[in-house]
């Protein structure tokens, strides 16, 4: 079971780069967020700010893992 695992997380790295090139570009949007709510003067509330930091981590989180998978394959 985990050799077939290895083996479909190696297949989908080799096939990523489109994926990797695309979610990288898409964290300009976690510099829009910040930018916005720091320079714009956006208002949010404290529920809001939590969805916000979380949703950005969860981002990140996604790139970071990308990048690892990538970098094995």
């Amino acid at each position: 079971m985990k050799i077939v695992h290895l083996f479909s997380i190696r297949a989908a790295a080799s096939a990523a780069g489109n994926a990797i090139a695309f979610s990288f570009s898409q964290l300009g949007v976690i510099v829009s967020i910040i930018g916005g709510i720091l320079f714009l003067g956006e208002k949010k509330t404290k529920k809001e700010l939590v969805y916000v930091g979380i949703g950005i981590v969860l981002f990140v989180t996604g790139a970071i893992l990308l990048a690892i998978v990538k970098s094995k394959g």
